[in-house]
């Protein structure tokens, strides 16, 4: 591990500017999928409150008939809002990962060429193979969580199983990122050899990968944390936000490296 690590600095040094730049990729990324995110929820929240309102101020009981039939008349505006807020709920979810795929995939593609250059069509090979390993392992549980979320509106599940197995849907996505980011780190090699290597490494040699996983991940972990402690004040300092920012995407890059030059160290 030490000549990984070693190796990793040594690859950073060599290419200052190709670093630059994938830092301040990292920062669009981030940026994107926060504002998209937050924007589409909004939207969503607004148009929740559009089914909510009515319901929780019409007063309908058997002596007040003109309640229920006031309700009826708003109810093609509430079934509306209903389908607008899953929209925007969706849209939320999708268009980031959208955003993820291409940028994220840049991100990576950019990474690998800080330990081996390569042309522009192996590039676009290795971009595509980040893009097909997303869709292959994050496209079906994200649309599986889509279709169980949304029958909590309908009559046929219970509250306490819907919660229980929601927490079990959270579970689920640790293992498959776990997957997907290991092969990430092996989208510098055709299909056939990243499938060798990720059994060797992530699945064979689990025992000694998942660990070292673990603390790369508690590294970004507590450079976020220090970034929301900087950012959690009625009045954020710049100069702490600013530093405790570098610090958060630096450690992203270098732990990025770091995964990528031990998941291809045979």
């Amino acid at each position: 591990m030490k000549d990984v690590i070693k190796s990793t600095f040594n690859q950073i040094k060599k290419r200052k500017r190709l670093v630059i730049s994938i830092f301040l990729i990292q920062v669009i990324l981030f940026l994107s999928i926060f504002l998209t995110g937050i924007t589409f929820q909004v939207l969503g929240i607004n148009e929740a409150r559009q089914v909510i309102e009515p319901l929780q101020n019409s007063d309908i009981s058997p002596d007040n008939l003109d309640a229920a039939n006031e309700l009826a008349k708003n109810f093609e505006g509430i079934s509306k809002s209903y389908k607008a807020m899953w929209k925007y709920m969706r849209y939320s979810i999708y268009i980031p990962f959208m955003i993820f795929i291409l940028l994220n995939g840049i991100i990576w593609v950019m990474t690998h060429s800080l330990k081996r250059k390569v042309n522009f069509n192996e590039k676009s090979k290795q971009w595509l193979r980040f893009a097909g390993i997303n869709l292959i392992v994050f496209l079906p549980y994200f649309l599986l969580a889509d279709w169980y979320i949304s029958r909590i509106f309908t009559a046929d599940v219970e509250v306490n199983n819907f919660v229980r197995n929601l927490w079990i849907i959270g579970y689920a996505f640790i293992p498959l990122y776990y997957i997907a980011v290991s092969g990430f780190a092996l989208i510098g090699k055709s299909w056939k050899k990243m499938c060798k290597q990720f059994y060797e490494k992530a699945i064979k040699k689990i025992y000694v990968t998942l660990p070292i996983a673990v603390v790369l991940h508690g590294l970004i972990a507590g450079s976020g944390y220090i970034l929301f402690l900087t950012l959690d004040k009625e009045v954020p300092n710049l100069l702490s936000v600013f530093s405790a920012g570098a610090l958060f995407f630096a450690i992203i890059l270098i732990t990025r490296l770091i995964w990528i030059n031990y998941m291809q160290n045979e």
